[in-house]
């Protein structure tokens, strides 16, 4: 029988593949609707105010509740919307049901991510977290890989439609039994003792890291079909690109199971990204996409693990702490693309990429700097040095 963990994974799989036939759809049901490029930067904005919120006291709450209770209510909810969604006709309707998908799964995130940090021992949470990242990470991949077949071959609402069934089997496959307050301290007490803690402006960075990774995404998301239509592409050019992404994210996760994030993951996080977009910009054409969503996924599984570690890697709060740790996701993902948008309202499709490069520049700049203090303080001063 699986482990609690396991079964979570499994689920997380479920509800991202979801997730992702429904968003990978959505800008070209939108653009199908009479949506123009701010309306398109919009979404993700729409989604997140909501996210943020529900995320953050969606998780605190849940360090003194049922965290499974919590992550169910997501799951149900958010089948609910997601048929909502499908037969939305007009695009005012379409946008007035975007924030409850926030609400729905931000019930789902962070409780879930707690659990399966509270029964893992913490010199196992790098493992644990790889497995669950490449389960929801796999998820996403093909979610947005089977949304470009279904819009391409059928409409965009079909897309839409399909993301009822994995929710589905979600609902069957999350624990029924949920995990008692005196479970969650006494498991990680009763552990080995664990790493050394993240210090504060890892975190901090770390969180960073990620809002700026998952703003670049989103931009591509919500962006890249209006600029590949520009060029001659289609919708299956696009699900392909993100299909690859995230399956090279998954790969990547997978890579990074026992390892303890630090800065040096940051700056590279920043560096492929960077990478990932000059390529994209700068070669044009399906192969220009094929590679450039090489360093695009890698970046964005450095940053995310980099974040979610440092999150849970705690004794105490983890639900507040991975609440955090997706609301920063949902305000670089929708801040981002959003002011993008407005560049390219003024006509220039390239513009909101552009500004995903100014950002990811001045991430690892910043990135850099607090890594040589963080050297510089840990070298001993040569006075001390002489003496011992």
């Amino acid at each position: 029988m699986w482990s609690n963990p396991r079964r979570l994974c499994a689920a997380s799989f479920f509800v991202d593949l979801a997730h992702y036939l429904v968003f990978g759809a959505i800008p070209f049901q939108a653009i199908r609707l009479g949506a123009d490029p701010f309306v398109l930067g919009l979404i993700p904005s729409l989604f997140a105010v909501t996210y943020v919120a529900a995320s953050m006291l969606a998780g605190r709450f849940s360090d003194g509740a049922s965290r499974l209770a919590l992550v169910r209510s997501g799951i149900f909810f958010f089948l609910i919307v997601t048929i909502a969604i499908a037969f939305a006709s007009r695009i005012e309707i379409l946008l007035s049901l975007i924030p409850f998908t926030g609400i729905v799964l931000g019930l789902f995130w962070p409780p879930a991510q707690a659990a399966i940090s509270d029964e893992t021992p913490p010199q196992e949470l790098s493992r644990a977290l790889a497995e669950f990242n490449v389960a929801w990470t796999s998820g996403k991949g093909l979610g947005f890989f089977l949304a470009g077949i279904l819009t391409q071959a059928l409409r965009p609402e079909a897309a839409v439609l399909s993301g009822a069934i994995p929710l589905v089997a979600a609902l069957f496959i999350v624990p029924s039994r949920a995990i008692t307050s005196a479970e969650r301290i006494a498991a990680p007490a009763a552990s080995a003792a664990p790493a050394p803690r993240s210090s504060r402006n890892l975190v901090l960075l770390a969180w960073g890291a990620n809002a700026v990774a998952y703003g670049v995404s989103s931009t591509f998301h919500v962006h890249a079909p209006v600029l590949l239509v520009d060029r001659g592409e289609n919708a299956f050019d696009f699900g392909a690109f993100l299909g690859i992404v995230f399956a090279v994210q998954a790969i990547f996760f997978a890579a990074l199971a026992r390892r303890n994030p630090g800065y040096r993951d940051l700056a590279a996080a920043y560096a492929t990204g960077i990478l990932s977009l000059v390529i994209f910009l700068f070669v044009p054409g399906f192969l220009g996409e094929i590679v450039s969503a090489i360093p695009l996924g890698i970046s964005l599984a450095l940053a995310y693990h980099a974040s979610l570690h440092a999150s849970l890697h705690r004794e105490r709060g983890r639900g507040l702490a991975a609440g955090v740790h997706e609301g920063v996701i949902g305000i670089g993902s929708s801040l981002v693309p959003l002011a993008g948008g407005m560049l390219a309202a003024q006509g220039n499709l390239k513009a909101p990429f552009a500004l995903c490069l100014i950002f990811l520049c001045a991430g690892l700049a910043a990135t850099t700097a607090f890594r040589r203090e963080s050297t510089k303080r840990s070298e001993p001063h040569p006075a001390k040095a002489n003496r011992t």
